[in-house]
């Protein structure tokens, strides 16, 4: 039996992916209601819109390949609402700020994968308004941190 085909949901997600890391901000703004917007990440408290860029761009310069490598494993949809379970695999080659202690984390060129969970709200233009994140941030470590 052929997959079925992305949904209009399941494309604006991975245009927001992709406009993410090309830093596209005329395309964010088009995928995004930056006024309404809410993110929830792993150790952050509600984000806003600009809350959300900055802490990509954080996480970005400790992991320049964050987003490239990503195995999708389940999508479930349901009205407004779309869950994306994946794996994502990217490389440690930056300082990782306040994962494992207060200070940092130096660079160990070590690829990681992280299990991850996006629920990703859309207002009735289909415009994301909301995404919370979850992901393995202790498994995370014990890679990074592996002898």
């Amino acid at each position: 039996m052929p997959e079925a085909s992305p949904s209009a949901q399941q494309d604006a997600y991975s245009s927001l992916l992709a406009a993410l890391l090309a830093e596209d901000d005329d395309a964010l703004t088009q995928l995004v209601d930056p006024e309404a917007f809410t993110a929830r990440l792993p150790g952050t408290d509600t984000l806003s819109f600009s809350g959300y860029l900055a802490e990509f761009n954080r996480q970005r310069l400790a992991f320049s390949d964050i987003g490239r490598y990503i195995s999708m494993r389940q999508i479930v949809e349901q009205g407004n609402m779309l869950v994306l379970y994946y794996v994502m695999t990217m490389t440690h080659d930056g300082p990782l700020l306040g994962i494992v202690t207060p200070g940092q984390l130096p660079p160990t060129g070590r690829r990681v994968e992280v299990p991850c969970v996006d629920i990703v709200r859309f207002d009735g233009h289909g415009r994301i308004v909301e995404v919370n994140v979850t992901s393995d941030r202790l498994s995370t470590v014990e890679q990074l941190l592996r002898p």
